[in-house]
């Protein structure tokens, strides 16, 4: 059978036309559904006309090539799946596809599965040895693999033989290292304590808080060190014959000098401030961390028993982020850890000149800090955070946006770690990583760029088989997740169009359509006319449905990207009067979370925001001239339920005088 001629141009027009879709937004990491379409629609001629064409090297070279290009769309829209599935295509027609293989290594590696990340990236080598993009995964994937050497050792060596009552540490290929229940541990039961390495108190609180203990405390119980301004201790933790040198030690304190005077003497403008302070506040833990390693000791001061503490070999043992240039906010780590590590060897080597650490063990500190560290604010006030520290061992409960754990700091700085919900014996313990009331899409990328992994936990995978789009001809929902049989690829007939076309169960055609939207302010395009037809609050959609309504109103519309977020918008809904809007908003919230995979918000680990929803909502409710007590009480004993009796009673002093305010008046 000879050769169509036509069928291929008519394939490479497709190939042609995706990649000028791809071109127009090459630096753009997100969805491409036009170019999608394109490489889509080639494919699906392939497949209508293979029957009539001779398969032939030439051929499939060019299958091949629609499939690696479909990987790269999706890689960059952060369907790793997806991408996956198509690299894996791309290898059937073409074994020589060096972007295939590239493409299938990135996205096992996000998948955790690291030998077989390292086959792919060693059979693109093969083909392409001088493809830079190649070169800089296998190093990745090089540096990756001495890790795991060094962190089986440790963990064969130090983490299999610590003796702790509630919780032990296993080590595997899918999970690596981490915390599992040795019991059945129930909701609002202390799991583990933690004694910090390193901590940092951030801007104002460095001196309002004690440096030791990290409890607030008046200006007459705070010993101030006057030289770097960095550092107070109370007068409960620092005895009277005892030099302030033994908490606050000299060399620390000209760290934070040297570091203090650098921030000043860079600075830009004005309206870099806030930025600069936070770096400020950054490069303190960075600086508190290289120093303990340095002299090999740790911030604890203060004996507690059952807690577990640290050590420099401990720290240096943890997991690190990975310098990586797979997508722009990753390619912007790297180039600021350069330049931090680059800073913060010119402190340490002004003062202690040849005696400090090298370049690369302060660059691979500054990856610990940044992979492992845990900020601090109010158990029961999600204000600023109002402190950073490093507390080694809460480093090895893995992430679920199910979280079966949290945590509070006691007030010795102890890191306690409590279950908000029963763990089973053998059950993994988890934290989250990451805002938890964000939409699958955002949570997964947050995970891609910083933790260097792809989210499959059980919220993640049911919220992203969910749907949001409603046929226009009958109301009915239309499952939308890409993939799916009733998705259609046909050509877009204007430049609105992105050829996505949704089909519904009464056989109805449905066009997905482009909206520009700025991807930094946080807003989805469906528009609010669908808040009445979108019925699954599942996915969260709701949420930002509430949010687009809300632009109606003249002191919301001009907020800015931040303070669109949930918890910043909610707090300006009462500082603009309108509890009304904000008890609907938690309403929304209860609404979302109860019908999806946890039933009870209040046993789950969403009932740490209702914690804060409901403070904030007190704290209105008190200045109201017109609250009944009743009122009052009643949003006190919420609170109090959703914490626990064990973090009630731990943190009794705080929690009576946040809360009893309207019984002292």
């Amino acid at each position: 059978m000879d050769i169509n001629l036509n069928d291929i141009k008519k394939i490479n027009d497709f190939k042609d036309r995706g990649n000028k879709e791809f071109n127009n937004e090459k630096n753009k990491d997100k969805l491409n559904k036009r170019a999608i379409t394109y490489f889509q629609l080639g494919i699906k001629y392939f497949n209508d006309e293979k029957h009539k064409m001779e398969i032939n090297d030439q051929v499939k070279k060019l299958i091949s090539i629609l499939y690696s290009n479909l990987s790269l769309m999706y890689l960059k829209g952060d369907e790793i799946l997806l991408s996956l599935e198509a690299s894996n295509k791309s290898l059937e027609f073409n074994n020589e596809n060096s972007k295939a293989y590239y493409y299938q290594s990135v996205c096992k590696n996000y998948l955790g599965d690291y030998k077989s990340s390292m086959d792919s990236i060693d059979k693109a080598i093969s083909i392409s040895k001088q493809d830079e993009k190649i070169i800089q995964q296998r190093n990745r994937l090089i540096e990756i693999k001495n890790n795991k050497i060094k962190e089986d050792s440790y963990f064969e060596n130090v983490l299999k033989n610590q003796k702790l009552d509630n919780v032990t540490f296993e080590n595997s290929i899918e999970k690596g290292r981490h915390l599992i229940s040795k019991r059945l541990i129930k909701r609002g039961e202390e799991i583990i304590r933690i004694a910090p390495f390193s901590i940092s108190l951030n801007g104002k609180y460095k001196t309002k808080y004690c440096g030791i203990c990290y409890q607030k405390k008046s200006d007459d119980n705070l010993l101030k060190c006057k030289d770097c301004d960095d550092f107070a201790i109370c007068k409960e933790c620092k005895p009277s014959n005892e030099p302030l040198s033994k908490y606050h030690p000299n060399d620390l304190c000209i760290l934070y000098k040297l570091n203090s005077e650098f921030y000043k003497m860079n600075k830009v403008d004005n309206a870099n401030k806030s930025n600069e302070k936070g770096l400020e506040d950054e490069s303190r833990l960075y600086i508190n961390t290289i120093y303990n390693v340095l002299k090999n000791q740790t911030n604890y001061k203060v004996l507690v028993d059952k807690s577990i503490s640290s050590s420099a070999t401990d720290v240096l043992n943890l997991s690190k982020k990975l310098l990586n240039y797979t997508n722009e906010s990753q390619r912007t780590y790297s180039e600021s850890t350069k330049k931090k590590t680059n800073i913060l060897e010119l402190i340490f080597k002004s003062f202690y000149g040849a005696n400090t650490l090298k370049h690369d063990e302060i660059s691979n500190i500054i990856r610990i800090v940044d992979c492992n560290s845990h900020g601090y604010s109010n158990v029961i006030s999600l204000k600023k955070k109002c402190s950073s520290g490093l507390y080694p061992f809460a480093s090895y409960a893995n992430h679920s946006c199910i979280q079966n754990s949290n945590y509070f700091i006691d007030k010795h700085g102890v890191m306690v770690l409590y279950a908000l919900s029963d763990i089973q014996e053998s059950q993994a313990i988890t934290i989250s990583y990451i805002y938890l009331l964000n939409r699958v899409e955002k949570r997964r990328k947050e995970l891609l760029d910083g933790h260097n992994f792809f989210c499959t936990c059980d919220q993640c995978n049911f919220q992203s088989s969910l749907t949001e789009e409603v046929c226009d001809t009958c109301k009915e929902i239309i499952p939308s997740t890409i993939g799916n049989t009733n998705l259609l690829y046909k050509e877009p007939k204007s430049l609105k169009e992105t050829g996505f076309n949704y089909i519904c169960p009464k056989g109805h055609t449905k066009s997905s359509i482009i909206f520009e939207i700025d991807k930094d302010k946080l807003l989805y395009p469906t528009i609010a006319e669908i808040n009445l037809k979108c019925k699954d609050l599942r996915n969260f959609r709701k949420l930002n449905i509430f949010k687009e309504r809300l632009m109606n109103f003249d002191s919301i519309k001009f907020l800015t990207p931040f303070q669109l977020e949930i918890e910043p918008l909610a707090k300006h809904m009462l500082n603009k009067s309108k509890p009304i809007l904000y008890q609907e908003l938690i309403d929304l919230i209860k609404e979302s979370v109860e019908c999806g995979i946890t039933k009870s918000i209040e046993v789950s680990n969403f009932s740490i925001y209702l914690i804060f929803f409901y403070y904030d909502l007190y704290k209105y409710s008190l200045k109201e001239p017109k609250t009944q007590i009743q009122k009052l009480n009643s949003i006190r004993d919420i609170i109090i339920k959703l914490l626990t009796p064990m973090v009630y009673n731990q943190n009794k002093l705080i929690f009576d005088k946040k809360l009893n305010k309207h019984l002292i008046k």
